[in-house]
């Protein structure tokens, strides 16, 4: 009986693989066996080839192989179209975290629906098997993509790069807006496909529900994920996640699609890891001269070593990029927590010259208004509004929004200053730009589908009220009526308490009529899957918590079709439903 060397579980002494977590086991000799990484060829003999699984798939050949799993090219017999058939190795099928990781596979992917999301067709169980019938890319890994680059000695271009990662991040987005976080992107899990270049974000294996993450649930033991895109809360073996350790991959990914290589690697894994917890991201722009500076300062955010610091959403992250892609030079902003300090310089940007650092807010500066024919409509003639402007792309600036931050000494900052570029340069400092208060949030807001709300002062707390009834559907929503209500809470200037009120859509075809309706018909929660609700100001941004509940018909009393009562709203279970929403 040999020990595994990953986990220490006893492993059969003719066992190629423990059975516990799935780790190759050295041979007699002390070499690893073969495992079948690259997708193997043609002609190449495979044992299962010919065989029918579940009388509708017939395995062709196997694409590639690991310590828990086969993964097979397929054809779907009806259709006579290629699939991908995912099985769990026999001698694992029967236990049952392995199965439950590869059934969480197969429900994380069924409740996503997205072009850059790799679809699941369906999902074949028997006491001895387990297998998942998923959509066949046909094209490349991003992995291989990247090692074609760097074969050849010469980057990824920007604008395909950029391209690609707008893909990716749209696909994650759709897996966190189902409350699914991925734990595990890397470049081998994102696919290219070869007609047209879209892309496929693949491998939910230890995908998790968030709520579920976000409580530490679950019975994952030790750290899940791959080293050299794990977060540092997973290598720390925090458990209760959320969807930043995905925007944390995110910002390695893209580095090493830029740059050829990852940010941090070392001689062993502890090294790697401790580099994960411990070093600054060595900047893009000394590894790839030719990248915007503005890029430094996003990845930075994306990977910075506190999760509050990230960028808050895969949405957030793309709006940064976007100032990317339509200016090709950076806006002013700088990542919320660098470990060094970054500067952001704007070519061409008209009238603005030298450099302009954190100052208290009642010191004028002046700052022309950009040519409206390519640069930003909102530069303003105050360090003030800068700020604020900073804020409203989701993007805080460490030292110079100090909240509750004393005695920090300035730190130089690292100028990046091409031939005719303006400096917008942000260090620590220890004058504090408090954030607006409530009151302050008094007026029109918009969310990212159109949906408007009035900000309204009502007491110490603030209203988000109806404006268009009709945006709402059949809630029976009024205008004028609170959909939302922010309170404040102590010792916090920009964070407040959600209370969210929730009407909820009647069975089809039915409507509700009384006042009893109205008045029986409203769920008020404050918390959601055992968190609170809040709501974060970021400048012109409000990033809220909403509660998602899903009645069902018994919740609903109706005479013909009108709904008169609901009953039993507030024993619903409330998952958390995040939102953006924009001043008007």
């Amino acid at each position: 009986m040999n020990l595994c060397h990953k986990c220490n579980a006893p492993v059969p002494a003719d066992s190629l693989f423990c059975t516990q977590c799935g780790a190759t086991v050295p041979t007699m000799d002390g070499t690893q066996p073969a495992i079948a990484s690259q997708q193997h060829g043609e002609d190449a003999p495979d044992p299962e080839a010919g065989r029918i699984v579940d009388g509708k798939y017939t395995i062709v050949r196997v694409l590639g192989e690991g310590g828990m799993g086969v993964v097979y090219l397929a054809r779907e017999l009806l259709t006579d179209s290629n699939v991908v058939l995912k099985a769990v190795r026999p001698e694992l099928a029967h236990r049952r975290n392995i199965r439950e990781r590869t059934l969480a596979e197969g429900r994380a992917l069924a409740r996503i629906d997205h072009p850059n999301v790799v679809q699941l067709k369906s999902v074949v169980a028997t006491d001895d098997e387990l297998w998942l019938v998923m959509q066949y890319v046909e094209g490349e890994t991003l992995e291989d993509t990247i090692g074609r680059y760097a074969e050849t000695q010469r980057p990824m271009p920007l604008d395909e790069g950029l391209d690609i990662f707008r893909q990716i991040l749209a696909g994650v987005e759709a897996a966190h807006s189902e409350g699914v976080i991925h734990r595990d992107l890397k470049p081998a899990n994102i696919l290219l496909r070869a007609k047209d270049g879209v892309v496929k974000v693949t491998d939910f294996g230890i995908a998790k529900p968030e709520a579920e993450a976000r409580a530490g649930r679950g019975d994952t033991k030790g750290v899940i994920g791959t080293v050299n895109y794990m977060s540092p809360e997973q290598i720390q073996g925090q458990r209760d996640l959320d969807r930043r350790v995905d925007i944390y991959s995110l910002g390695l990914v893209l580095y090493e699609m830029l740059a050829s290589q990852v940010p941090f690697d070392g001689d062993s894994v502890y090294e790697t890891q401790r580099r994960h917890v411990e070093e600054p991201l060595p900047p893009l722009s000394l590894r790839r001269p030719d990248a915007p500076p503005v890029l430094d300062a996003i990845l930075q955010r994306a990977c910075a070593k506190g999760r509050e610091d990230r960028f808050p959403s895969c949405q957030a992250f793309l709006e940064a990029l976007g100032g990317v892609a339509q200016h090709g030079a950076p806006p002013a902003f700088l990542p919320a927590a660098a470990a060094t300090n970054v500067t952001a310089t704007v070519p061409g940007a008209p009238g603005i010259g030298g450099t302009i650092t954190s100052q208290p807010a009642t010191l004028p500066a002046t700052l022309p208004a950009a040519d409206p024919s390519g640069g930003r409509s909102w530069l303003v003639p105050t360090v003030a509004a800068l700020v604020m402007l900073i804020g409203g792309t989701g993007l805080w600036l460490s030292g110079v929004v100090s909240i509750g931050q004393t005695d920090v000494e300035p730190e130089p900052a690292d100028s990046v200053n091409p031939p005719g570029a303006g400096t917008v340069t942000a260090t620590k400092t220890a004058s504090a730009v408090p954030a607006p208060p409530l009151a302050l949030l008094v007026g029109r807001w918009v969310s990212d589908n159109g949906i408007e709300v009035e900000a309204a002062l009502v007491g110490e707390s603030l209203e988000l009220q109806v404006v268009d009834p009709a945006q709402f559907g059949p809630q029976g929503y009024r205008a004028g009526e609170a959909r939302l209500i922010l309170h404040p809470i102590e010792g916090q200037t920009t964070t407040f308490a959600v209370e969210d009120r929730i009407r909820p859509i009647p069975p089809t075809g039915r409507r509700y009529e009384s006042a009893n309706a109205r008045a029986t018909c409203l769920a008020v929660w404050t918390s959601a899957a055992g968190k609170p609700l809040r709501a974060i100001l970021h400048g012109d941004r409000l990033d809220l918590d909403m509660a998602k509940i899903e009645p069902t018909a018994k919740n609903f009393v109706m005479d013909g079709r009108s709904v008169v009562s609901c009953r039993g709203l507030e024993k619903l279970s409330a998952t958390r439903l995040p939102m953006t929403i924009k001043r008007r």
